[in-house]
C-alpha cells in the first residue's frame, strides 16, 4: 500500500498562508524523517544544507529558499512540484497576489 502524499497547494492568502506553507513542510519533512529513520545530521549532510537551516525549516521558518527545500526532499527521495492553477478569476482592478497554504489531499 503507497503512503499518502503531501500535497502543497497555491492559492490567494498573503503572508499567512506563506507561515503555513512553512509549518506543512516543516511537519512533512520531520514525519518523512522519522519514516526513513534519518538523523536530522544524517539529512542535512546529504542534502549538502549546514543542520542550522535545516534545524530553520524544522521549525517552521517563513524565509526558506526552494532550492533548500528541494535539496531537503530530494535526499529523501522526493520530488516538489510547484503548479499555478487559477482559483477564481482575479476581481476587476484588484493584484493577484499568489501565496502557498499547504493541505493534504485524501489518498
Amino acid at each position: 500500500m503507497m503512503a499518502k502524499q503531501p500535497r502543497l497547494t497555491l492559492t490567494v492568502d498573503g503572508e499567512r498562508a506563506f507561515g503555513r506553507l512553512a509549518d506543512g513542510i516543516a511537519r512533512t519533512l520531520d514525519g518523512l524523517l522519522r519514516a526513513e529513520g534519518m538523523k536530522k545530521k544524517d539529512l542535512a549532510e546529504k542534502a549538502g544544507v549546514d543542520q542550522a537551516v535545516l534545524s530553520r525549516v524544522l521549525d517552521g521558518s517563513r524565509n526558506l529558499e526552494l532550492r533548500t527545500v528541494g535539496a531537503l526532499f530530494g535526499a529523501l527521495g522526493y520530488v516538489v512540484d510547484v503548479v499555478p492553477r487559477r482559483i477564481r478569476a482575479p476581481a476587476e482592478g484588484s493584484g493577484n497576489q499568489a501565496a502557498a497554504i499547504p493541505r493534504s489531499d485524501p489518498a
